[in-house]
Formats: structure tokens, C-alpha cells, sequence
């Protein structure tokens, strides 16, 4: 048995399931809590999973290996796209 479970031996079972969760999670963030980090949305973060970005799922819930994430984003890099023309586009002069 694992050094680190054997010390849970003495805890009361909810504080247990806690401490394990924690060493399971470790390193890994809800995709929420990923989203206000890098200060985008969720939905943003959703975009970049589907492109790509790793992602770990216990049961349904998705959560977002942090140092993983980092180094995709850094190696996307950014792109130097024009700024999007906000609203209609001009009629041309006759």
C-alpha cells in the first residue's frame, strides 16, 4: 500500500475521501476554475479542448491537466489576425 494512503487510516472517512481526491487531482483543474485562470470562458476553454487541448474526464466531468495545457497553448502560439470588422459591411459606391 502507498505510503501516502496508509496515513488516511486515522481520518475520518469523509476527510479520507478528500485527501485522496486531492492526490488524485493533483496537477488537474474543472474546467471552470481552468477558464477563470486564464481569464476566458468556459465555453472558450470547451473550444480549445475540442481543438486539441488535452483533457482528463473522471465519469463525466471533465478537468484540464494544468502543466499539459500550458505547454499546448504555448506551443499554438498566438496569431496575428486583423481585428474583426464589427458591423455590416458598407454598400459599394455606384
Amino acid at each position: 500500500m502507498d505510503a501516502n494512503l496508509q496515513s488516511f487510516d486515522c481520518i475520518s472517512r469523509p476527510a479520507a475521501t478528500t485527501a485522496v481526491r486531492a492526490l488524485l487531482l493533483d496537477g488537474l483543474a474543472p474546467i471552470d476554475t481552468f477558464a477563470e485562470a486564464a481569464g476566458k470562458s468556459p465555453r472558450t476553454v470547451l473550444l480549445w479542448v475540442a481543438a486539441g487541448m488535452p483533457v482528463v474526464r473522471f465519469g463525466q466531468t471533465p478537468y484540464v491537466p494544468v502543466a499539459e495545457a500550458r505547454a499546448w497553448l504555448l506551443k499554438r502560439g498566438t496569431t496575428d489576425a486583423a481585428p474583426r470588422k464589427v458591423g455590416r459591411p458598407r454598400k459599394a459606391a455606384v
